[in-house]
């Protein structure tokens, strides 16, 4: 299943290369304009200045490439991605105090990502639309040319979902909102941009989440919530692989037949990051190394063991190989699930488990050394042996 290095960097770098002219080339179908109806495609609260931040609007002449499909655009083609990204419209705000939610702009942007469904809006821009700054990070991915804003508003009517409703208007603790949400099926990504956008937690309290940090928010409250059942169920019975490749991310996920323990290990350009918590899925440190892909990858894990009723001991190995065309921690989130949907393969010990990784993916084998819940395991049977 691995690919040369300079096979997939070329590909990467030639993809890099197609999104620009793609860019280029719907830039020239526009005539000269400050206004664009359009689709809400995510809504990005920044942090770069916070306690000060930017809110941005992304909105798109696509309707398919609405943020309720988030999840399924990013599983798609790379070809079918730059399709979209390149019609991808930034409208940014002045910095403003986080605190400061009641602005029209904010206001119309709640109101919008609360609908049944993604409503046609029109963007008023400060000036004549540019092409000349695109907007890129790695936690939100490529977010489209950004320019200034100066109004935003809903050009037809939608539906006020009740049950989002009911969250953004009482006063209820934002984790508890996030976990009924969740609970109930609502789409995460319209969760993460209202939490993004202040519109959950006590009324005093509220404020604007900068989008990372809420990505995060959100994976770690379903995580933690996952987990109190997870733990209580028996554990698997034999040794597990699952494997998935795709836009120069290739993960391993192994599973092992002990209770819940959880570490990632990623590798990419030479560096190699891990987080690991013991079976109290405690993280001691401050902020994870492999930052926001660590809760998602655990989310989708532990989702995984609770739909069987079962619980493992996970190691995810991901090696990232020329992903210079980043699509946000989503991704991250949607290949693991996407991993284990898949059969995996099965052994009966841990020797041929390692025999089959040695043999079939050399550069994950490699990571098993840098492995603190290996070592961990290891010095548990070493006790267990000297002491009878």
């Amino acid at each position: 299943m691995e690919k040369p290095v300079s096979a997939k960097r070329a590909f990467l770098n030639k993809t890099k290369e197609e999104l620009y002219r793609e860019i280029k080339n719907y830039s020239k179908t526009l005539a000269p304009t400050k206004a664009l109806q359009g689709y809400p495609a995510s809504a990005l609260v920044g942090e770069k200045h916070y306690p000060f931040v930017q809110t941005h609007s992304v909105s798109t002449e696509e309707k398919e490439d609405n943020y309720q499909n988030n999840a399924q655009l990013v599983k798609k083609s790379y070809a079918e991605i730059i399709r979209f990204k390149a019609k991808h419209l930034l409208a940014s705000s002045q910095q403003n105090p986080v605190q400061n939610i009641k602005t029209s702009l904010l206001d119309e942007l709640q109101t919008i990502y609360k609908g049944k469904r993604p409503v046609q809006m029109e963007t008023t821009f400060a000036k004549e639309i540019q092409f000349n700054k695109i907007f890129v990070s790695k936690v939100a991915g490529l977010s489209g040319a950004q320019n200034p804003i100066a109004d935003l508003k809903a050009s037809e009517n939608s539906p006020t979902s009740k049950l989002l409703e009911k969250f953004t208007q009482e006063d209820i603790k934002a984790r508890e909102a996030m976990l009924s949400l969740y609970r109930k099926g609502v789409n995460e990504t319209q969760i993460i941009e209202l939490l993004s956008l202040g519109s959950f937690g006590i009324n005093s309290n509220r404020r604007l989440v900068p989008s990372r940090w809420a990505i995060s928010a959100y994976d770690k409250a379903i995580d933690q919530d996952l987990y109190k059942n997870v733990r209580r169920h028996r554990t698997i019975n034999s040794y597990e692989v699952y494997a998935i490749e795709d836009k120069g991310n290739f993960f391993l996920i192994l599973f092992f037949p002990f209770s819940y323990e959880a570490e990632i290990i990623e590798a990419f350009s030479h560096t190699i990051e891990q987080d690991y918590v013991k079976n109290d899925n405690i993280l001691h440190k401050k902020e994870p190394a492999t930052a926001g892909g660590f809760y998602a990858t655990k989310l989708a894990m532990l989702e995984h063991l609770e739909k069987r009723q079962r619980s493992a001991a996970c190691l995810s190995l991901r090696i990232i190989d020329g992903y210079d065309l980043p699509l946000g921690v989503v991704l991250v989130r949607e290949l693991v699930r996407e991993a284990l949907k898949n059969r995996p393969q099965c052994f009966s010990s841990e020797k041929e488990l390692f025999s089959y990784i040695k043999e079939r993916y050399a550069s994950h084998y490699k990571l098993l050394s840098h492995s603190d819940l290996l070592k961990e395991k290891r010095t548990q049977k070493t006790l267990r042996d000297f002491f009878g």
